[in-house]
């Protein structure tokens, strides 16, 4: 699921003009890199928390 800047970015895309559709693939590039980054991390800190609990658990 896209995120609401990747949303954001495209639609930018479509309302500029030809020549600043370089700058909003740009931005949305980098939403898109950085969402990708966050949610990563936010897995892994999930398997870690998981496994926290679990060995509490026990």
């Amino acid at each position: 699921m896209p995120s609401s800047h990747s949303a954001g970015a495209t639609s930018l895309a479509t309302f500029i003009v030809l020549p600043l559709i370089r700058i909003s693939r740009f931005i949305w590039l980098h939403c898109d890199i950085c969402a990708q980054g966050v949610r990563r991390q936010a897995g892994e800190l999930a398997i870690h928390l998981n496994m926290d609990l679990a060995e509490e658990t026990k």
